[in-house]
């Protein structure tokens, strides 16, 4: 059997069996066996419960800290959540106060701008009755000018008809005194004046035909003339062109000559009827018939002159009439 002390038995001691007496050697030697094998037991299970405790308190102690940061770190997150929330309400505030004053800014600004919208248009609806006045005025002062204009140009048309009639008749007066051998000679007169019109449109348009001929003339000189420059230093062949070209140029030269020969023919037998017109134009009347002749183609002239110059006028006031007319619609 395994001894007492290796089973780490507590056996309580109650004292020897002679309590009275003196202790022996033995007793004593045993007791102390018994507070040593005690002691030994209660150290460790002391031990353990201190660790244990320790432990315990060092936990308790690490989650109170944590806690207790945790704790302070909730509070300065209220504090601040509440100072923020604070200036929110206050920057609200200002916003709802600078709104306000926006609004009431805004709102005057509206009214001044009203106002001045309000005198502006009172200041136009002045200027435009004023302007309209001035412009009723002025209408008015030229409808008065125009009506005067136009019976000052009515009055210079009578006077313009009364002159062209009074020329008429004394254009009719002086045809009544015309005896009908002058009638028959200024008949005679006026064909031969037509015949001279004629032959001269003829004459215009022989030197018109000449003038062109010569033009061309010219036209083909320089295109011989680019063609002497663009074949002066060409082949046989080059110089048979230019030959035939000058041979044609000579017989065109001398087309031109032939008709230059002819037209001149022409105007030398147009101007000899010229004359023999004119010769028989010239009837044989008496002084008196001739001067009193001369007199009336004198008058019909002066006539024809007065009337032209007095269409003109009175065209040109009709013009000016109708201008007026336009300028009053």
């Amino acid at each position: 059997m395994p001894a007492r002390d290796d089973l780490n038995v507590e056996v309580p001691f109650l004292g020897g069996a002679n309590q009275g007496e003196p202790q022996g050697r033995g007793a004593s030697h045993h007791s102390a066996q018994n507070v040593t094998v005690v002691k030994r037991g209660g150290s460790w299970l002391h031990s353990f419960l201190i660790l244990i405790l320790c432990g315990a308190v060092s936990a308790m102690g690490y989650w109170g800290y944590d806690f207790l940061q945790d704790q302070q770190q909730r509070i300065l997150l209220a504090e601040a959540t509440e100072a923020r929330i604070a200036d929110l309400e206050q920057l609200l505030e200002d916003s709802r106060a600078q709104a306000k004053k926006s609004g009431q800014t805004l709102q005057q600004r509206l009214d001044e701008q009203r106002k001045l919208v309000q005198g502006q248009k009172k200041l136009m609806d002045t200027q435009y009755l004023e302007y309209q006045r001035k412009f009723s005025a002025l209408i008015d002062n030229a409808n008065t000018k125009q009506a005067e204009q136009l019976a000052q140009f009515n009055e210079e048309i009578s006077k313009l008809e009364l002159k062209v009639k009074n020329a008429q008749e004394d254009a009719q007066e002086e045809m009544g005194f015309m005896t009908s051998q002058q009638k028959t000679a200024l008949s005679g007169l006026e064909e031969r004046l037509v015949e001279m019109d004629a032959l001269r449109t003829s004459v215009t348009n022989i030197e018109i035909t000449q003038t062109k001929l010569q033009g061309a003339q010219q036209g083909v000189l320089a295109d011989l003339a680019a063609l002497t420059n663009d074949v002066s230093g060409g082949t046989d062949k080059s110089g048979t062109e230019l030959a035939a070209l000058k041979k044609g140029l000579q017989s065109l030269d001398a087309s031109l000559e032939k008709y230059k020969g002819s037209a001149h023919a022409s105007l030398k037998a147009l101007a000899a009827k010229v004359s023999v017109i004119a010769k028989k134009a010239a009837p044989k009347l008496s002084a008196a018939v001739v001067s009193r002749l001369d007199k009336t183609e004198n008058a019909i002239r002066a006539f024809d002159g007065t009337r032209a110059q007095v269409n003109k006028d009175i065209q040109r006031l009709k013009s000016k009439v109708n201008k007026i007319q336009l300028q009053l619609q």
